[in-house]
């Protein structure tokens, strides 16, 4: 069966034979990306489309004056919201090992993260490194990222216990 990778969550899914020329995949979030790229694309290539939005816009704000007043009362009157907890760096399990390689970290749904989507290089280092005795990470390093920055597509992170 074939495969594509969706233009948005960056998954890999069966493709639909109806639709060979698939981007994106049936998750919500997913189909709004597809929305919001369509309406953008839109925007810019059709002015007939692009005037209509202003228009639709400018009648709304008209029909609810208040909006924008009320909103920002009421935002200002709510109490605030509290802060996510500090991710620590020794959080992580002991037995945990990554491979090194290119990764996409994305942000935890429902939790208060306000982050994009990142493409990365992992590359691990023991915890028995010394920098002082010698700088031989350093070159492995710069060695392995010249492999993996054009080596093939990155990976998600596999979601619970490694």
């Amino acid at each position: 069966m074939k495969t594509f990778c969706c233009k948005a969550c960056q998954r890999k899914h069966p493709l639909n034979p109806r639709n060979p020329d698939q981007k994106h995949c049936n998750r919500a979030d997913c189909q709004r990306a597809r929305k919001r790229d369509w309406q953008r694309k839109k925007r810019a290539t059709d002015p007939d489309y692009r005037q209509n939005q202003i228009d639709a816009h400018k009648r709304w704000r008209e029909r609810h004056p208040e909006y924008w007043r009320e909103y920002r009362k009421k935002k200002k009157s709510s109490p605030s919201q509290p802060d996510p907890p500090a991710a620590k760096m020794d959080g992580s399990l002991a037995n945990f090992s990554i491979l090194p390689g290119k990764y996409i970290l994305m942000p935890v749904d429902g939790h208060n993260v306000n982050m994009d989507a990142i493409q990365v290089i992992l590359l691990p280092i023991s915890t028995g490194y010394d920098q002082a005795k010698d700088d031989i990470i350093g070159k492995i390093t710069t060695v392995a990222y010249d492999c993996l920055k054009n080596n093939g597509p990155a990976r998600t992170p596999h979601c619970g216990s490694p």
